[in-house]
Formats: C-alpha cells, structure tokens, sequence
C-alpha cells in the first residue's frame, strides 16, 4: 500500500530553487543596464542644462545685458560685480565654475 506524503519532494525544492535563481540573474543584469542608462540620461540632461546656462550668459555679456551670475577672479575671490563685458575669459570661466560647484551628477 502506498503512503500519501504531506509536502515536497527535495527534487522538487531544488528545481523551484534553481528557477528562482534563474529568474533572480536575469532580473539583476536588467535592473543594472536600466539604472546605468537612467544615470546616463540624467548626466545628458545635466550636460545640456550646463551648456545652455553658459551660452545664455555669453549672449547676455555679448549684448551688455546684465548677468544674474557674480563674478570670480581666477584666484576664486569674488570681484563684488556680476560678470559683464569687462569680465575676462578666465573670469567668466571661473564664474560659471563656482555658480554651478554644486550641480551634482549621478
């Protein structure tokens, strides 16, 4: 006469185990690739926002039209002025540098 067994067979755990491991792998690989392009896109956006602050400050320096950014001396000493068109490259550089120091990327 045959038994009737309560439960699982240890086959059978090892089989569930091993598809859920499975499962688990592949899951990880595609969270990894899909959190590494969502940082990509974010850094993309970043670059552009930077690029576009920049060129919006040159076009109101090359039209004397005043900044909303201070001016930074090469040597990082603020001058108490906002850059303008008696600023210099380096000056404009550095101001650009410390108005955005804090900008953090993924």
């Amino acid at each position: 006469m045959k038994q009737k067994s309560n439960g699982f067979s240890l086959v059978e755990l090892l089989v569930v185990v091993a598809i859920i491991g499975v499962l688990a792998g592949v899951g990880i690989v595609g969270y990894q690739s899909y959190v590494e392009s969502s940082k990509r896109k974010v850094f993309d956006q970043n670059v552009k926002t930077v690029v576009r602050a920049v060129d919006f400050e040159y076009t109101l320096v090359a039209n004397a039209l005043p900044s909303a950014m201070n001016e930074i001396n090469t040597d990082g000493t603020a001058t108490g002025k906002k850059i303008s068109a008696t600023s210099n490259c380096g000056q404009f550089v550095y101001s650009i540098k410390e108005h955005f120091k804090d900008f953090k990327n993924p």
